[in-house]
């Protein structure tokens, strides 16, 4: 096992240290580990646009104003609980 000198001088936790992952680990567990992290990234990216696009139907399909119309409740507590449940299910209007 080789001895890595590494400074410890200068090192800050809010800025990002400049390292090798081939003085740590094997060309295999590097493959590895970028194949394991690749999915992860693209389900990343999918959840942030399915997000997006439920809070643009959200707001632009008046899901919320067409579920608190629809519940008949008034009352700002149960109205702002009808939105939150709204939020799981399709507005009337678009069914």
């Amino acid at each position: 096992m080789t001895r890595l000198s590494i400074p410890t001088r200068g090192l800050s936790p809010w800025r990002r240290y400049q390292a090798d992952a081939a003085l740590w680990f094997s060309p295999d567990e590097i493959a590895r580990g970028r194949a394991y992290v690749r999915p992860l990234g693209w389900m990343g990216a999918l959840e942030g646009v399915l997000a997006a696009g439920i809070v643009l139907a959200f707001v632009d399909g008046k899901v919320a104003a067409d579920a608190i119309e629809w519940s008949g409740m008034r009352g700002w507590a149960l109205e702002l609980l009808i939105v939150v449940a709204a939020r799981c299910w399709p507005s009337p209007s678009t069914r």
